[in-house]
């Protein structure tokens, strides 16, 4: 399997990010969508800076450029998904926002000019049936599925953008001032819409903490690191699997049974990111 390595820290990323969901969910009442983005930005960013520091490298003005880009688009992500929360829901939430693994492919084609071989069409198309049975979303579209749509396209730009970037820039510098840029985004919102928190409870810090470190500062070097070796089509086919482990999550910890159909496309969605790895014979 080419990229091995690679595929594994994907798979630990989305295992990661599929842990957070209850853990975002008890976080948000004590800060906020906006001031929980920027704390855990912000602390994400800073230990990387930190870091950075110690390797004595100055930030070029591209990658400069090109990290807020990627920030800007993560942060539309984001911000999307958070106000789309308040009119659809969460599983609505889910099933929109994982449309960027049929974006990603088709965008791959336009902005970096490389068409997916037909294996990552296949690969795409169970992911997506797999993620449609797992969720269980509904078919009726509302003003919230809508603007949840902009997080779709603002995640699948910043992977094929980052893939586009990374030819040219410090892996680490391009994840640096993206952090920064989201955490300044977040905290220009969350002045805007007055969520500045009045209290900081020692597990909420403890949760923000976790936050920063793992699911941001180690999931997104995760994820452009595996960009440099592998296409943007196939790394979302690992990413995608972060609602089967948030299933799985819920199902060992929480009790929580999974229907026929969610057992089913979580298969699908497996089965998808395995069909990336095919051989396929050409006639």
């Amino acid at each position: 399997m080419k990229g091995a390595k690679w595929i594994l820290i994907l798979l630990f990323v989305a295992a990661i990010w599929g842990s957070t969901f209850a853990l975002v969910k008890e976080t948000l009442p004590t800060f906020g969508a906006f001031a929980l983005l920027f704390l855990r930005f912000g602390i994400a960013a800073l230990l990387l800076w930190a870091f950075c520091l110690l390797r004595s490298r100055r930030i070029s003005e591209a990658e400069l450029k090109n990290g807020a880009i990627l920030g800007f688009f993560l942060f539309v992500s984001f911000a999307a998904q958070t106000w789309g929360l308040n009119f659809t829901s969460p599983t609505n939430s889910a099933f929109i926002t994982g449309l960027f693994v049929v974006l990603v492919p088709i965008l791959s084609s336009i902005i970096l000019g490389k068409i997916p071989e037909r294996k990552i069409w296949l690969a795409t198309a169970l992911a997506f049936a797999g993620l449609y049975l797992l969720t269980g979303a509904s078919t009726h579209f509302n003003l919230g599925d809508a603007v949840t749509l902009l997080s779709a396209l603002g995640y699948a730009l910043q992977i094929v953008y980052g893939k586009k970037y990374l030819a040219g820039g410090s892996t680490l510098h391009l994840v640096l001032v993206q952090l920064a840029a989201v955490a300044l985004l977040s905290g220009v919102a969350m002045l805007a819409f007055g969520e500045t928190p009045a209290a900081y409870p020692l597990p909420a810090l403890g949760a923000v903490l976790f936050l920063g470190l793992f699911a941001t500062l180690f999931a997104q070097w995760g994820q452009l690191a595996a960009q440099e070796r592998l296409e943007p089509s196939k790394v979302v086919l690992v990413l995608i699997l972060e609602p089967v482990f948030a299933a799985l999550y819920s199902l060992f910890f929480f009790g929580e049974s999974l229907s026929a159909a969610a057992i089913a496309g979580a298969g699908l969605m497996l089965a998808g990111m395995l069909a990336s790895e095919l051989e396929l014979k050409k006639k």
